[in-house]
């Protein structure tokens, strides 16, 4: 505004200072974000395995992340199979850091995907489910589905430099598979026609 005197941009639109000081905004947004749940993620007791409740821990994580999401219009859910009591419900044996570095990945993957899409609807969903001492974690969202390049040949995606974004180091999905087998899980895409997903499986 200093520089143009409140008047509108009339030049190249990849010049456009509007643009650029709003996509800014944007990312510094994300990585504020980003760096709050980082720093709440690096206590010394989140270092150790321990039993948890995974919905209380998940909403604990998403808890810091709501408010960045509302002003980018996305929703995020928590959907259990049976609401329960921290005590009663779906245990894990995890270190939480690994709980962080599952659950903060695909978000940010999301956010990136769906700011990019022209779906009517943004949304990131995670269902747990528990049973016959099996325990799924299915993370979904409303962008688009995976990426030709992996039809065939899926677990491809959590290998180190792979990426289907442009500037992609694959270094987020190959955190996330990591975290998942250490705590003796198993990771895989799912196969959706609309929006994309991931199902962890405990075998407990």
């Amino acid at each position: 505004d200093f520089l143009l005197k409140g008047q509108p941009y009339t030049g190249p639109v990849f010049l456009d200072p509007y643009r650029k000081l709003e996509a800014f905004d944007k990312v510094d947004n994300t990585l504020d974000c980003w760096l709050k749940v980082v720093m709440d993620a690096l206590s010394e007791t989140n270092f150790q395995v321990d039993t948890i409740p995974l919905v209380d821990s998940m909403d604990k994580i998403i808890t810091i992340w709501k408010q960045l999401l509302e002003d980018k219009s996305i929703s995020i859910y928590v959907l259990p199979d049976v609401i329960e009591a921290p005590e009663t419900q779906a245990q894990l044996k995890i270190a939480l850091i690994d709980l962080y570095v599952i659950i903060n990945n695909f978000i940010l993957n999301s956010v990136y995907f769906l700011e990019r899409g022209s779906q009517s609807t943004r949304e990131i969903k995670f269902f747990i489910k528990e049973e016959n001492n099996i325990l799924k974690l299915r993370m979904e969202n409303d962008g688009p589905a995976l990426d030709e390049k992996y039809r065939h040949q899926p677990m491809l995606m959590f290998e180190l430099g792979e990426s289907s974004k442009p500037e992609g180091t694959g270094l987020g999905l190959w955190l996330m598979r990591a975290a998942v087998e250490r705590s003796d899980g198993q990771i895989a895409p799912l196969n959706m026609d609309d929006g994309f997903g991931l199902e962890i499986v405990w075998d407990r």
